[in-house]
């Protein structure tokens, strides 16, 4: 009899739940709530829940999703429990999910109480939950439920076990301040090597309006060691309508790698520098081997620059994200991508890798191991023979039944910081600081320079350092900007520093750090001063032979392409060659024609104002040439007869393209052949156009014509650097345009040899141009006979117009040519006093300049 009243009561209230009838803004919070839910921000449908329960108090399915709601805000755990027990009592097998007519519970309301029971540490009650949820989801065919549960019921069983052991690390934990911390997301810190720069990623409004789009900041401590309000990088690094998010800083401080991607989760790494002045550079995106179609979001580089681990989920892995290994090869390039094997990897995702200072440990974030809920912190020892040990969960107080994503530590391993959902937390995500001294690191910051002893600044140069003690090769550190290097060194071991550039060893030093360097740099968190490192002036000397009034040898021109060839090097690093000739004036005298042979060749590379005569310059990169001189040559042609010769003519186009016909591929295999074959030789190729179309339009199109000849010579093997590239447009004509059976020979490029060759000598021929002889006028331009030629300098053209004064150039005059208004310096009669006007232009105009011929 009780029990038939008691199902007779049930069945009264259950009527009574169903005799309401929500009211219309109820359904509006309803569907909302919803809404908000469907895309995770569980903060906005609490809100619209709360709305619906005033509206109506007695609603099960709303009290069973604001127990859901709250469970996921991270804050109200306890009222997640509470209101998710008053549901239970309404579980309905056959419950109507998105229906607001529905008043009761699904069964998934036993899955998410044993969920927040385990999150509030009552695990047997939520074995106890979750094994009654895992009964219902089988009898019900929930089997993706099931699933859910199992995943969770192994949680649960793994946060008792590590509730039991004692705390792994005595760390404490504190919310960094709303100073850098905001009511939004704010995630991903990183800290630089002296702790006093911090790099995160947030998702607050900024100036360029990418609401809820993440953007990278960074904040600095003050002369009190607090920390500044934060400030957010500049645009070229942050974007609009783009997720950015910082995940690694270089030790030195001047590369940072970011993740960058759109909507959706898939996006690529990138690398910015920072230059001298300590402003960003334009970012890079990292090589292929890393970027590739699928999702790569996490990259760090070993303190040593000898390991760079990444995140990727593409195929051969365990399964979702792992974390990859690429080492640095001997010749200063990565090695393949090889996945961490399952020490470290599980089937469920792993990112953010980071690697202790000390070199030895590897932190990183897993869903899977021994999680206690969601990313947890797990560290892997690394071995001295490359193997990983099995990872071990860093444990309360750094992991939380929440995310705890990204910990990184300062150089000096100390201080630790990640990011989370806590109780005292001002938004979403925060960022904390920890202070750790589990695994303190004897590893010294140490800082270097080197440079030229003429001041400049070396370009290319690796720093290599060897433990003499153990014999490992730490792997290599490039220079930065200003000549400086970082490089991390363990006391009591023994150090050979190398200083190499292109493979030749330019200088060397040993190192033991001292235990008094360790102490310096924990106390003061400054990198150790090693001493600087001075490479010597360039000196060298050579002996040409020269006969009569005969054209170069084949000798002397060998000996001559090393002095250029020591020149452009010289220039790459903005530094300068001085040529002296030594020679017997009775013999020649320093204005002959021979020897202005010899500087007209070496002037491509050298300033004549950079050569001097039997006057040895003090203090300067020299390369002293003796001249010897013999009246008579025994052979006639002697470039020819001592070296092979390789002849080429221009290649031509038809009108309005750029592909290479046929018939030219064979001129350009002898070419490539001659430029594989004489690895020291540079030739220019120059693009030209007739004069049909429009100037712009002309400069483009013969740039199109050099890059296919170009990249034609490139895939047969000659170096880029090997062939420059020069855009003549309709600026150097070598017949009549005014002759359409002539215009032909116009549409073409030509070839000037930079450097000869050492094997081989090239010779350019000239062009065979046949004249039928019929007039054909089409009227663009006037006919050039009987005119004069000059050269004019156009720096640059502009749609709208400024004053010629406004640019700080002398001497330049506009033009105005259909709209187009083109700037240029003088008439010159010959090419030569154009390109000093050019070569002397400021860098920000000289890159745009050309040289134009035109006749009066």
């Amino acid at each position: 009899m009780k029990k038939l009243l008691l199902l007779i009561l049930f069945a009264a209230m259950f009527a009574a739940c169903y005799s309401q009838k929500p009211s219309k803004a109820f359904v509006s919070n309803f569907y909302d709530a919803q809404a908000f839910m469907y895309e995770d921000n569980f903060e906005e449908a609490l809100k619209m829940w709360r709305l619906a329960e005033d509206k109506d108090p007695n609603n099960p399915n709303v009290w069973y999703n604001i127990g859901v709601c709250c469970k996921n805000t991270s804050k109200d755990r306890e009222m997640s429990e509470l209101y998710l027990r008053k549901a239970l009592d309404y579980v309905n097998p056959k419950y109507k999910r998105g229906e607001h007519k529905e008043r009761t519970a699904p069964i998934d309301c036993y899955y998410h109480l044993g969920s927040v029971l385990r999150m509030l540490g009552k695990y047997d009650e939520s074995t106890e939950m979750l094994t009654k949820a895992k009964k219902l989801a089988q009898e019900n065919g929930r089997d993706k439920l099931v699933e859910l549960i199992d995943e969770e019921m192994e949680i649960t069983v793994n946060a008792k076990n590590i509730s039991t052991r004692k705390s792994c690390l005595k760390m404490e934990v504190e919310n960094i301040g709303d100073v850098v911390n905001s009511e939004y997301s704010d995630h991903s810190p990183i800290i630089s090597c002296d702790g006093r720069t911090l790099y995160f990623t947030s998702k607050r409004p900024n100036s360029l309006g990418s609401e809820g789009y993440e953007n990278i900041y960074v904040t600095t401590k003050d002369d009190d060691g607090k920390w500044r309000a934060p400030e957010m990088l500049p645009v070229g690094i942050n974007t609009k309508g783009s997720n950015e998010s910082v995940v690694a800083l270089s030790p030195d401080g001047k590369e940072l790698y970011f993740f960058r991607s759109g909507t959706s989760l898939q996006g690529n790494l990138y690398v910015v520098e920072k230059g001298r002045n300590g402003s960003w550079g334009k970012p890079s995106n990292l090589s292929a081997t890393i970027n590739t179609k699928y999702r790569e979001s996490h990259v760090t580089i070993s303190p040593d620059g000898g390991s760079m681990y990444f995140t990727s989920d593409r195929p051969g892995g365990f399964g979702g994200l792992d974390i990859y290994v690429m080492k640095k090869l001997p010749n200063g390039q990565w090695s393949e991508p090889k996945v961490l094997p399952a020490e470290v990897n599980t089937p469920r995702d792993e990112e953010y890798p980071f690697v202790h200072p000390n070199g030895s440990v590897l932190y990183f974030n897993s869903k899977g191991h021994e999680s206690v809920g969601g990313y947890d912190v797990f560290f892997s020892r690394i071995n001295e023979d490359g193997t990983f040990s099995p990872a071990e969960n860093m444990c309360s107080p750094i992991n939380t039944p929440d995310n705890d994503i990204c910990y990184s530590l300062s150089c000096d391993g100390k201080t630790a910081y990640v990011a989370g959902v806590r109780a005292d937390s001002y938004g979403e995500y925060d960022l904390y600081v920890i202070q750790d001294k589990t695994e303190e690191s004897n590893m010294i910051v140490y800082r270097g320079s080197v440079k030229y002893a003429d001041n400049a600044i070396p370009k290319g140069v690796l720093v290599w350092v060897k433990n003499n003690t153990n014999g490992a090769d730490l792997g290599s550190y490039k220079l930065d900007s200003l000549g400086n290097y970082t490089c991390y060194l363990l006391p009591s071991n023994d150090y050979s520093l190398t200083y190499s550039k292109n493979g030749e060893k330019l200088s060397d030093m040993q190192k033991t750090p001292v235990d008094e360097e360790v102490t310096s740099f924990r106390e003061s968190g400054n990198p150790v001063q090693l001493d600087d490192v001075i490479l010597p002036l360039l000196i060298h000397d050579a002996s040409i032979t020269l006969y009569g009034n005969n054209e170069l040898t084949a000798d002397a021109i060998s000996v001559l392409n090393k002095v250029r060839k020591t020149a452009d090097e010289l220039n790459e690093e903005s530094r300068v060659l001085c040529i002296n000739f030594e020679f017997d004036e009775n013999q020649i005298a320093a204005n002959s024609p021979q020897m202005k042979r010899v500087v007209d060749y070496l002037s491509k590379s050298v300033k004549p104002t950079d050569m001097s005569y039997n006057e040895r310059p003090m203090e300067r990169n020299l390369y002293n040439v003796t001249v010897l001189y013999e009246p008579e040559l025994i052979v006639d042609n002697p470039v020819e007869q001592i070296m092979d010769t390789v002849e080429i003519g221009n290649v031509y186009f038809d009108f309005d393209k750029y592909n290479i016909k046929s018939e030219y591929e064979e001129i350009l295999n002898k070419l490539a052949a001659f430029m594989t074959d004489n690895p020291g030789a540079k030739i220019e190729v120059g693009g030209h156009c007739d004069y049909t179309g429009t100037d712009e339009y002309n400069f483009l199109l013969s740039g199109r014509r050099a890059m296919a000849v170009k990249d034609y010579l490139v895939a047969k093997g000659v170096k880029q650097d090997k062939v420059e590239v020069v855009k003549y447009g309709e600026s150097k004509p070598i017949a009549n345009n005014n002759r359409s059976s002539l215009r032909k020979y116009n549409r073409r490029v030509d070839f000037r040899v930079l450097i000869q060759g050492s094997e081989a000598y090239l010779k350019i021929a000239e062009a065979n141009i046949v004249d039928d002889g019929k007039p054909d006028n089409i009227g663009k331009a006037a006919n050039t006979a009987n005119k004069t030629k000059v050269y004019r300098v156009q720096v640059f053209a502009l749609v709208t117009p400024k004053p010629v004064n406004s640019f700080g150039i002398p001497n330049l005059k506009v033009r105005e040519i259909n709209g187009i208004y083109k700037y240029y310096i003088g008439n010159f009669s010959t090419y030569d006093e154009a390109k000093q006007v050019l070569d002397n232009l400021d860098e920000q105009y000289r890159s745009s300049a050309i040289i134009l011929e035109s006749w009066y």
